[in-house]
């Protein structure tokens, strides 16, 4: 996962949106990326691949599968977790943060970072 500079801090002119972040997740084929939490509301994009995306928000689960061009949105607070489920297809997912924080930085779970591959 790569989160990308805040465009503020690149382009002064664009103070009025220094709450908002990209940031760009590439999983392998067959991958289960285990759950995540975001203190932001967030926009995402597949950009390649398919996935099984579930959602765990105020005790209620939703699990969708998704594929290449479908857009879905997770609300701060959201617990998330992605199964990429193409045989051969990395997984690309573009995600547009907008912090709900006072501070407007964007923390996500410490266990984002553990990917496991699957048979």
């Amino acid at each position: 996962m790569k989160v990308l500079d805040k465009f503020h801090e690149k382009f002064k002119l664009l103070i009025g949106i220094a709450n908002y972040s990209i940031s760009l997740l590439v999983a392998n084929p067959r991958t289960f990326v285990t759950p995540l939490h975001f203190d932001a509301d967030c926009v995402c994009h597949v950009v390649e691949g398919r996935e099984t995306v579930t959602i765990l928000k105020k005790g209620e689960r939703k699990s969708h599968e998704i594929s290449k061009g479908d857009v879905f949105v997770t609300e701060s607070g959201s617990v998330l977790h992605l199964v990429s489920s193409h045989r051969c297809k990395s997984l690309v997912l573009v995600k547009f943060l907008r912090s709900t924080t006072l501070t407007g930085q964007i923390t996500v779970s410490a266990n984002f970072f553990s990917l496991l591959l699957f048979a």
